[in-house]
């Protein structure tokens, strides 16, 4: 795992995270959710107005296999695949990813367990 950016000013995620009780700190709240809708709304389209990752396991239309721009969702967590393989190997793009909550690119084979959505 490669991190970007460590982000400890989240301010920008508030109109997208629509649970009024998240702290907005370095206090280990879940924030990957709020980072794909910021993205989604970012490049034009309508994200889930949710702070659950697990919305994102019903927006749009399932895919059998990753596609790039697409939401993947595992375990309770929401990245964006930024780029595939030819053996369906992907990378993605994740907020709130790894023990320092950071924004990351990761790497998983095809066999990672994702469950993937495009809009």
């Amino acid at each position: 795992m490669s991190k970007l950016k460590k982000i400890t000013d989240l301010t920008f995620l508030i109109p997208f995270r629509q649970d009024s009780s998240a702290q907005y700190a370095s206090d280990g709240t879940a924030w990957c959710s709020a980072f794909v809708n910021y993205c989604v709304e970012q490049n034009g389209h309508q994200g889930t107005d949710s702070a659950r990752a697990s919305d994102w396991n019903t927006f749009g239309t399932a895919d059998s296999q990753p596609h790039v721009g697409d939401i993947a969702y595992r375990n309770g967590h929401c990245v964006i695949v930024s780029s595939v393989g030819s053996n369906g190997a992907f990378t993605m793009i994740a907020g709130n990813s790894g023990a320092n909550g950071c924004v990351a690119y990761e790497s998983y084979g095809s066999s990672s367990g994702y469950s993937y959505r495009s809009y």
